[in-house]
């Protein structure tokens, strides 16, 4: 592909290159992020991670995780690479690298995608580091070991609901077969990402869901996880990955929305949806996004208000 051409070219000329995540990192831009590291490290290039928030618990036992803790000084690399970031808002204080660095460039998966670089590359699949493996195993496969294979894998359990969502493809079985192919221990990573959780997190989602609120006839169901609850049983905004996923089970659910306070009256809003309901339409009204069914968005208000506000955005998708 011509734009990859152009970013394996820009990699070779540059020496310092800086790779960009989205704040609050998932599985799928740090996959990405630390599989391009140990790739283009392996490859005799000094790269420096740069998020804007902290590796999650639950990712940090991933090849390179420490490299998160690395402080950026430099506003000038010789490339500015984002991955997973849909708008460059999203990537905060990080972002502000694409714009002071010789050349930047994005790849990234979401329909939702604004332009971010002065090259995207924008392939929609079901995570990110697809569009990562087929680049790295078009111009670096002597790089492909086991550190990249597990970033890759990683991502792709994180970012396709451990192989279940709509986006998955033949080439996403045909990827993580590779990526198993060269050790990667499936079962455990999709265990630490997708069912592993704290018995305070039990104690919470319960309580939370004991007040949950159905909507639609049972179409749209809404949780809150507030400041206080939260704090009553100590668990953090990190905690609540996946905190739809049993609401997403219920037959009649179509749209699923977490609400999570983060500060007194702003919330980060989690949203899930079913088949061709888009939630990504929902969360890009309040200017955020993400896929059709999986996305987010923060929003500032009483939690009555912000409730009404987001059931009425999700009224004109059913």
């Amino acid at each position: 592909m011509k734009d990859y051409q152009l970013l394996y070219q820009w990699i070779q000329e540059a020496e310092e290159i800086a790779l960009i995540c989205h704040r609050t990192p998932d599985g799928d831009t740090v996959g990405c992020a630390l599989a391009l590291f140990a790739a283009l490290t392996k490859a005799g290039k000094n790269v420096t991670v740069c998020c804007d928030d902290p590796l999650p618990k639950d990712l940090s036992a991933l090849p390179n995780a420490d490299i998160f803790a690395v402080q950026r000084d430099k506003k000038d690399y010789d490339l500015a690479l984002a991955v997973d970031v849909a708008d460059p808002f999203l990537a905060g204080e990080a972002g502000k690298l694409l714009a002071t660095s010789k050349h930047s460039a994005c790849i990234d998966h979401h329909g939702t995608h604004t332009k971010t670089a002065e090259l995207d590359v924008v392939h929609e699949c079901a995570a990110n580091t697809q569009n990562v493996f087929n680049f790295l195993a078009q111009f670096f496969p002597e790089t492909l070991d086991l550190d990249v294979a597990t970033c890759i894998y990683t991502g792709l359990v994180t970012d396709s609901g451990g192989f279940t969502y709509s986006s998955v493809t033949p080439e996403t079985h045909f990827i993580a077969g590779k990526c198993l192919a060269l050790g990667v221990d499936g079962e455990k990573i999709c265990y630490e990402q997708l069912k592993r959780i704290s018995l305070a997190y039990l104690r919470v989602r319960s309580e939370a869901y004991s007040k949950a609120l159905y909507e639609f006839g049972g179409k749209v169901g809404v949780v809150t996880f507030s400041a206080d609850l939260m704090a009553k049983y100590g668990v953090t905004q990190e905690d609540l990955a996946g905190s739809l996923v049993e609401m997403m089970r219920a037959d009649s659910i179509q749209i699923g929305i977490a609400l999570s306070e983060v500060a007194p009256r702003s919330y980060k809003i989690s949203l899930r949806s079913k088949g061709e309901i888009s939630v990504a339409e929902v969360a890009r009204s309040f200017g955020g996004g993400g896929h059709r069914n999986a996305a987010g968005c923060r929003l500032n208000g009483d939690e009555g208000i912000v409730i009404d506000m987001l059931l009425e955005a999700c009224a004109k998708q059913l």
